[in-house]
């Protein structure tokens, strides 16, 4: 349960000046983080950006730095939540032209000082109903809320296969520049070990890359020597690479503002094991994913970036690893297929171009903006 945390909105949502514009060139421009390739932040930067130019062929690139030389009807920020440059930018002046800022995040407490910035937002787009609803719960006016879902292409090839006499493998993915504790990656490894503490016959590969020396210490500790779990942080040239030869993903995350890497296993019909919680459910159900039963519990403030503590879930471990040999055992078989069949269908909705524009157009059309 999302517990509301409803700030004085009146005293921090002030009026601000609108800034004289230098010339004009386009009628739209989104804004962000250019050259930032975090998985989340990234996404929620291109997934929209390939979107909105089948609305608007002539959207311009914008960094935070030039964006506010540029006088556009629409205004789409996608960076960073909390970076001050962008705090500064939309939360300290408002842009003439229509404001979005595309907002994506994890927990269930808001800090003040993001509400802050996305009151001077006119729309607020979110990748899925649970990010909409932590911002109901926090105070954020629902006029301004609009679920707009990530576009993501699917698999440029079929997945490979595991091959004959390899030992079947399941995949722990993650940016290594993301939490660890949010990924609990830690405890992706406790699972595995507790569904066959000795077998020879199965394998965790734990892909990551950009890894802090920290948490490659912690991973390492974690691993204990086990030559079953190997932690894999080459390059791969597609997202592709990362699924293949995997018998399932295993994702036992505590909070997913999307959850990216899922819906990425869908698409190329790898099995998925993961926590039952936060944005996938959007277009997870009880036919096409291995669930994992959780608790919720209090995000303390050292365990993740942001300080304003707040609720995750704790995924019951004894259940994952169930849920892992459950996946194991039925490799190969018509159950498996059926479940197959049923992720890449609803995936290959949901995160569409098509779903995506559509939710897109009716935010514009509410804002009249619409071409």
């Amino acid at each position: 349960m999302i517990t509301p945390n409803r700030p004085d909105l009146a005293r921090i949502w002030p009026q601000r000046a609108v800034p004289t514009p230098i010339h004009t060139e386009h009628r739209a421009q989104i804004i962000g983080l250019v050259k930032n390739r975090l998985s989340g932040i990234s996404l929620s930067r291109h997934a929209y950006a390939d979107v909105l130019r089948t609305i608007y062929p002539d959207l311009r690139d914008s960094t935070t730095q030039d964006a506010q030389q540029i006088d556009c009807p629409l205004n789409v920020w996608a960076a960073r939540p909390l970076t001050p440059l962008v705090l500064d930018q939309l939360g300290q002046r408002k842009f003439s032209g229509l404001n979005v800022w595309c907002l994506v995040l994890e927990v269930t407490t808001l800090p003040e000082r993001t509400v802050e910035a996305a009151g001077n937002a006119d729309q607020i787009w979110v990748p899925t109903t649970f990010v909409r609803d932590v911002c109901l719960a926090n105070g954020l006016p629902a006029s301004k809320l609009h679920v707009v879902p990530y576009y993501l292409p699917g698999p440029q090839r079929p997945r490979l296969l595991p091959e004959r006499g390899q030992p079947w493998t399941a995949v722990v993915s993650w940016d290594g520049a993301s939490n660890l504790n949010r990924k609990f990656v830690l405890g992706s490894i406790e699972a595995f070990k507790a569904a066959w503490p000795r077998s020879k016959r199965v394998a965790l590969r734990l892909k990551t890359r950009d890894l802090r020396e920290e948490d490659r210490t912690a991973v390492l500790d974690a691993i204990g020597g086990d030559r079953r779990i190997w932690l894999d942080e080459r390059t791969v040239n597609s997202v592709d690479e990362i699924f293949d030869g995997a018998g399932a993903l295993l994702h036992l995350h505590r909070a997913e503002g999307y959850g990216r890497h899922i819906v990425e296993a869908m698409q190329r019909r790898c099995p998925v094991i993961c926590t039952d919680y936060s944005g996938p459910m959007d277009w997870l159900t009880p036919l096409n994913h291995y669930s994992v039963l959780h608790r919720m519990t209090d995000c303390q403030v050292a365990e993740f970036r942001y300080p304003q503590g707040g609720q995750w879930a704790d995924p019951d471990l004894d259940h994952a690893a169930a849920q892992l040999r459950q996946a194991f055992q039925y490799t190969g078989t018509r159950s498996e297929q059926v479940m197959l069949d049923q992720a890449q269908a609803r995936v290959r909705v949901h995160a569409s171009q098509e779903i995506s524009r559509s939710a897109m157009r009716c935010a514009l059309r509410v804002a009249k903006l619409t071409p």
